[in-house]
């Protein structure tokens, strides 16, 4: 199944990220699978290792996530959360190490700002005075969507 921005923005929030690495956590995400929970990449090497689901968790260096967990949005994003340190260390990725995700930066604020004008974002507040998902400096949903030009297309 494939997860709109916005819903993507809700599993990793649902999942523990906050702030600056929701932001990235969503980036890593789109970057990684486009929002499709079912993306299965077969590496080369000599396992034959499988990257599975919504943030591709590596089959062969992650054992610890079945299939059936790779392959739910919520679990596959608990074990993002788990695997990136609450999102501090996204050094096992290669979309992060590569600028894939970087490139996705602007798409996940504005999935952000989505996700919370239909509240999606229930633990978010406007100030992140509460450790919610938005921090100040990040405009809300309404002023980053007036911001930027064109996001009616992401």
């Amino acid at each position: 199944m494939r997860l709109s921005d916005a819903q993507v923005a809700q599993v990793c929030a649902r999942a523990g990220f906050r702030n600056s690495a929701l932001i990235s956590a969503v980036a890593v995400a789109l970057a990684e699978s486009g929002g499709d929970t079912q993306a299965v990449n077969v590496n080369s090497d000599a396992t034959r290792s499988r990257d599975r689901g919504l943030f591709q968790i590596n089959s062969r260096w992650h054992p610890e996530v079945t299939d059936a967990q790779a392959f739910d949005a919520a679990t596959n994003a608990a074990a993002a959360y788990r695997i990136s340190a609450g999102g501090t260390n996204w050094s096992q990725w290669s979309t992060w190490k590569n600028g894939a995700a970087t490139a996705q930066m602007i798409r996940a604020r504005v999935a952000i700002a989505r996700a919370g004008q239909a509240g999606g974002l229930a633990t978010a507040t406007p100030t992140g005075d509460d450790g919610g998902g938005f921090t100040p400096g990040i405009p809300d949903g309404g002023d980053l969507l007036e911001q930027l030009p064109g996001v009616d297309d992401v």
